[in-house]
């Protein structure tokens, strides 16, 4: 999640917001983010070799949503960076905009390496 979370970061901080769009864009990938460092504070404060089982389970859970939760920002990012493209042609998109494309492509594909299996379903509490 550190490569992600930084990936993810200096894709944030190259856009301008010039446009509602860029805005939203900056929005999701600034959820995304801070996410992903909630991620990483939980994973990293919890000393997974003296844990029962039961906190293990409910911390894979935890995290396990924070990661899916992650990967719903970042495709929300792409959403509203199509929707950006779409309503400029290419001589009009600002010389950044290339590099933010390119983060925000290496930070799904990063976070779908690292956690595959965490971002591509949730499981749904029915009953508490």
């Amino acid at each position: 999640m550190v490569i992600t979370n930084a990936v993810l970061s200096v894709a944030n901080n190259h856009i301008k917001v010039e446009h509602e769009l860029l805005a939203d864009i900056k929005i999701h990938l600034t959820v995304a983010i801070a996410l992903s460092k909630a991620y990483i504070e939980i994973e990293n404060n919890i000393y997974w070799n003296d844990a029962s089982t039961a906190t293990k389970k409910r911390v894979r859970e935890q995290l396990n949503r924070l990661a899916f939760d992650i990967k719903t920002s970042v495709l929300d990012a792409i959403e509203a960076h199509d929707s950006y493209c779409d309503l400029m042609s290419e001589s009009r998109c600002p010389k950044w905009f290339g590099k933010l494309t390119y983060g925000i492509g290496e930070g799904l594909k990063m976070l779908e390496k690292e956690h595959g299996d965490e971002v591509d379903c949730v499981q749904l509490k029915l009953i508490n």
